[in-house]
């Protein structure tokens, strides 16, 4: 298995995985009413978010991908939602500060 960068082909792959993952979770049954009995508006939803995440500003998506197939087998986004430490928000936050 090996990580890289996300890429719009593995879109729908990540859709699949999401639903496969969260199918039981109660809390993404009430955010998403009817995701048993409509998983393709979830799937399609899904599908809508993660492109719109994939060209946003300070996201990065990363895929595991399954050497043998290269099937991917999982994923991961992080967003960057603040400047970093020579933010203003940052130095005034009650985090302690460095050194």
């Amino acid at each position: 298995m090996h990580t890289r960068p996300l890429l719009h082909t593995d879109i729908p792959q990540i859709a699949t995985i999401s639903y496969t993952a969260y199918t039981d979770d109660k809390l993404y049954h009430w955010l998403h009413p009817g995701l048993k009995q409509y998983p393709q508006d979830y799937r399609r939803s899904r599908i809508n978010s993660l492109r719109a995440r994939l060209v946003r500003p300070g996201c990065h998506g990363f895929v595991v991908v399954d050497g043998d197939g290269g099937e991917v087998v999982g994923y991961a986004f992080f967003m960057r939602v603040a400047g970093g430490v020579e933010d203003e928000g940052a130095k005034n936050s009650n985090a302690p500060s460095s050194p």
